[in-house]
């Protein structure tokens, strides 16, 4: 973490940045921004001389213009577009400005997630024949169970469980009162919040004479590596198969993926989206917030739905998928729904009535 006052080196950043984004992102110092010594980000109406700021697109040119900051971060367009605003100042050129942001943060700040201090706190339990590497933490009142097994520089918070025989894998990180059950998997560097617990039993009951009989949920969910799983989402255990979380998913807080979902690699996940069970989600897709995901369907790699959209099913291709009704004045939304509920009757007086004109043109033809 870095120190109070601490300045950094334009120069350096940029280096760090490429370092850390393994060459991915490519960017250039115009205008002597190389040289410049700043102390972090800030918004562009609030930064002062010792910042850098970003440009986040066309919208923001203006603010940008009229910033203090003492470096800006933007497109080499944006630059173009901007004329003499731009031409004398320190400048960062990059493809994608807050993606540039995000890298040369974590240069700044240090490790985001610094190497936990290993040990088992006084108050965790762990099992005999639990398997614990030596450079993993367990906090006071953790509970790691029978055949579990953590792995190098893991952290275990306190009051967070891992069932029988689950795993938790290298630089893995368990907040406070999450939950892995088990036989369950957890990948590299994956990140459970505050609250999440991943395998629970699937929603699964068979109708029998008026009643509902439970279904053994046998299998388990397997989390794969660079993962983030948001407070009090719950993730279930597969029915038969595992529930499956791909590599470098990002999924917010309060989110419910049902029993045998496949969720792909690299999809953003809003927080409070509902996916019903036995659903496939491809990779590099995004959900918005409060999405409602039918069970039994596949989401094509690289689709999107929007806030609150229920999705019922989907064909073979990508889409940008919205179901929104736009909020309305109350008295406004009654007028609506009741002509949303006569949509049969006036769709069958509109055939009646093309039907007659149809037989009137026919009429005056002759």
């Amino acid at each position: 973490m870095k120190e109070a006052g601490q300045s950094f080196s334009v120069s350096r950043l940029i280096e760090e940045v490429s370092r850390l984004s393994g060459g991915r992102l490519a960017s250039e110092a115009k205008a002597g921004a190389g040289s410049c010594e700043v102390e972090g980000f800030a918004p562009l109406e609030e930064a002062q001389p010792r910042h850098i700021a970003f440009v986040a697109g066309p919208k923001t040119m203006k603010p940008a213009a009229a910033s203090k900051a003492g470096v800006l971060v933007l497109r080499e367009e944006e630059a173009r577009a901007g004329g003499e605003a731009f031409a004398a100042r320190p400048l960062v050129l990059t493809a994608n400005p807050y993606a540039w942001f995000a890298w040369a943060s974590q240069a700044m700040e240090g490790e985001i997630l610094p190497p936990p201090e290993a040990g088992i706190r006084p108050g965790a339990f762990v099992a005999p024949s639990a398997q614990v590497d030596p450079s993993a933490r367990i906090d006071a009142g953790a509970v790691v169970e029978a055949g579990a097994r953590i792995g190098p520089r893991a952290w275990i918070g306190a009051g967070a469980y891992v069932g029988e025989n689950a795993e938790i894998g290298e630089s893995a990180r368990l907040y406070p009162r999450s939950l892995v059950g088990s036989r369950c998997r957890i990948g590299a560097r994956t990140i459970l919040n505050m609250g999440c617990a991943i395998g629970g039993d699937g929603f699964g009951f068979a109708p029998f004479g008026g009643e509902w009989v439970k279904i053994p949920q046998v299998g388990a969910v397997t989390v794969g590596c660079d993962v983030e799983i948001g407070a009090n989402t719950t993730i279930d255990r597969g029915a038969l198969d595992d529930t499956v979380i791909g590599d470098g998913t990002k999924i917010d807080n309060q989110v419910q993926i049902g029993h045998n979902c496949r969720i792909g690699r690299h999809c953003v996940i809003c927080g409070c989206v509902g996916i019903a069970g036995s659903t496939t989600v491809g990779d590099h897709c995004v959900l918005g917030g409060a999405a409602m995901i039918n069970g039994h369907i596949s989401i094509p790699a690289g689709s999107m739905v929007g806030p609150a959209t229920p999705v019922m099913s989907w064909g073979e291709k990508p889409e940008v998928m919205t179901g929104i009704f736009p909020s309305q004045p109350h008295k406004d939304w009654e007028r609506t729904a009741v002509m949303i509920r006569r949509l049969p009757q006036m769709r069958q007086s509109l055939k009646t009535l093309a039907r007659d004109v149809a037989q009137l043109k026919s009429g005056q033809d002759r």
